[in-house]
């Protein structure tokens, strides 16, 4: 099948541009505290919501209100859509989530709430109004500094492109077959994070004889099992602070580092780029190589562990080859001794058995700094050679699942932005009778 793709920006001659103004009107959020919150009760939409939770169209509720507090609330009608009033970026100013439920819901308070008066496809609605070209029209509206505001007279001035409502009704079941997809390859995502969580704690506790199995637990076969000072541990094992397991451990740059930062040079690493899973090299900063060969204490090796001192405190990854000589801006530094694996060290720090230990150091505040001697004070439960490497694979193996499924998530997300683009532009139109084949085809 063929899609009718335009050289030029041209609207089609079955669409209509139009200002919100003329599709419905608009009315502010109101609302209580989030002392009104409850566990469980009547569905709200609050502001924050609509940036963590509400993506277009609302498919589920992550707050409530109990019903003696819901008349403080502004009642959803199907087919509302709600903005967000304040924001912290003029770039996600006037984030927007279509309701299309007919059950009892409220909106909160710092939300601006749009009901179409005119034939409108709710869901159609909750993608054009988060689409590229409304969001540019909400950040050149947004207002203020350090919190972004937006109005419903800003909003109202958008002028939205709209087609027939057999087409808004394919556009949007074509767009939410797409978030259908990202949706259930995020849900499996999170089931094999706790299938991890789950592996983790048997491959640290149990390891993996030779045989290739794990260690009845400790309750099952005491006989196999010491204790240390983490607990219960496999006799062949040996428990020690990270001190007599390391050759090095030290921290990067921390006075003014960003005086060393220039546009193109040596890679360093913050802690934004230390992920549980590896390396995250997006949002790298460079330093020089004047700069680094000054800096040479923290250079980094492959081998190396790089733990996150503030924030995610411990979270750990080991340095690649193609980092060797990077630095480190803020960052503990661990080089493993020959008797200890860095995937083995990195997934033993990332562990319960890890954070447990780096929140109890830090009074079970997770924004204090972890420093360098609360990490060579970290103790660790330590087999054999070959036995790590057995587990080091096994949670190697698990990681690399998870790596191809967010690899596939990122396709899915690219390929809605650039749907999302086409049709909403009417640069890209979809014959009616053939929205079936397109589909198959995406």
């Amino acid at each position: 099948m063929s899609l009718d793709m335009c050289k030029e920006p041209l609207l089609p001659d079955d669409w209509q541009k139009v200002p919100l103004s003329t599709l419905g009107e608009f009315f502010r959020g109101r609302g209580g505290t989030r002392a009104d919150e409850v566990a469980s009760g009547l569905p709200c939409i609050r502001y924050g919501d609509l940036y963590t939770h509400h993506d277009c169209i609302v498919r589920s509720f992550c707050s409530f209100i109990s019903p003696s507090s819901a008349q403080a609330y502004t009642p959803l009608q199907s087919g509302d859509v709600v903005f967000a009033a304040s924001g912290e970026t003029f770039e996600d100013i006037g984030k927007a989530a279509a309701y299309c439920d007919s059950s009892q819901a409220y909106a909160g308070a710092d939300t601006i709430i749009f009901r179409p008066i005119h034939s409108l496809n709710p869901a159609f609605a909750g993608y054009a109004f988060n689409g590229s070209e409304a969001n540019q029209h909400k950040a050149r509206m947004g207002q203020g500094s350090s919190v972004i505001h937006i109005s419903a007279e800003h909003l109202s001035r958008f002028v939205v492109k709209i087609p027939s409502l057999p087409e808004q009704a394919r556009i949007a079941e074509i767009l939410e077959t797409i978030d259908e997809a990202i949706g259930q390859t995020e849900i499996l995502i999170a089931k094999m994070k706790k299938i991890k969580t789950g592996l983790l704690h048997r491959l640290l506790t149990q390891g993996v004889t030779e045989d290739g199995l794990t260690r009845p637990p400790c309750g099952e076969a005491p006989h196999l099992y010491k204790e240390s000072p983490i607990g219960s541990i496999p006799r062949e094992w040996q428990c020690a602070p990270c001190s007599a397991l390391t050759e090095m451990i030290t921290v990067g740059i921390v006075v003014r580092p960003t005086q060393y930062y220039v546009e193109e040079g040596v890679p360093a690493f913050r802690s934004a780029n230390i992920r549980e899973d590896g390396i995250d090299p997006s949002d790298l900063v460079f330093i020089s190589p004047q700069s680094n060969a000054q800096l040479a204490k923290s250079q980094v090796r492959p081998g190396d562990v790089l733990s996150v001192r503030t924030g995610y405190p411990g979270t750990s990854a080991v340095v690649p080859s193609e980092y060797t000589g990077a630095n480190c801006i803020d960052i503990l530094i661990s080089r493993p001794s020959k008797q200890l694996r860095p995937d083995y060290l990195a997934a033993w720090i990332n562990s319960p058995f890890g954070k447990e230990q780096v929140l109890r150091k830090q009074g079970g505040l997770a924004q204090q700094h972890f420093n360098v001697a609360e990490l060579r004070d970290l103790l660790v439960a330590v087999p054999g050679l070959q036995e790590q490497d057995e587990i080091v694979a096994r949670i190697l193996a698990i990681n690399e699942k998870i790596a191809q499924e967010r690899v596939q998530a990122r396709k899915y997300k690219c390929l809605r932005l650039g749907l999302m683009d086409d049709l909403l532009s009417g640069c890209v139109q979809i014959p009616i009778a053939d929205s079936g084949e397109v589909m198959a085809n995406v």
